[in-house]
């Protein structure tokens, strides 16, 4: 018997029902589908610096430089794993003032993580300079952080009363 609403049979809707929390690439918005290809690739530049690392001999630099190195990596994998996790995650707003938000924050976020790795390459060379001022790091946390921030009060703006409404995007 073929169910009118879902246009399939009974046992159909159940294995549906049964494996609904998978999720095709056809029911992502345009958000989630950013940022888990844009995670995916931070975490393909984070072994493209992790090949680095080996080939210019990090492990035999001076401390300050190696630590420099090793830091700015953790940092690329980071940002490409909090990517990953908001493309798994995030629910695109409908209502302007939430979705406007989402936008700004994705946007701070993509910068952010592209200032984390341009401090891989900038900031190991300024080791001893003193004090110790690395700008392009500083800015690529700061916006990582207000990015993340950003997308928490997105996420915690009340839903209006007519329900929760996700975009077509």
């Amino acid at each position: 018997m073929r169910t009118r609403r879902l246009g399939m049979s009974a046992a159909e809707a159940t294995a549906s029902a049964a494996f609904s929390f998978v999720r095709t690439s056809a029911t992502l918005s345009a958000m989630q589908r950013f940022h888990r290809w844009f995670g995916v690739a931070m975490l393909v530049v984070f072994a493209l610096t992790g090949q680095y690392m080996l080939r210019a001999h990090v492990a035999e630099m001076a401390t300050g430089a190696r630590l420099l190195y090793r830091s700015r990596h953790i940092y690329i994998l980071f940002s490409g794993l909090l990517h990953l996790t908001l493309g798994t995650h995030v629910v695109r707003r409908w209502d302007r003032g939430p979705r406007t938000l989402q936008v700004v924050a994705s946007a701070l976020l993509a910068v952010g993580s592209g200032l984390l790795v341009a401090a891989f390459f900038a900031d190991p060379p300024h080791v001893d300079l003193v004090p110790l001022a690395l700008p392009v790091s500083r800015l690529g946390i700061a916006a990582t952080a207000v990015g993340t921030i950003v997308h928490a009060v997105a996420g915690a703006i009340p839903v209006p009363k007519d329900g929760y409404r996700i975009a077509q995007t």
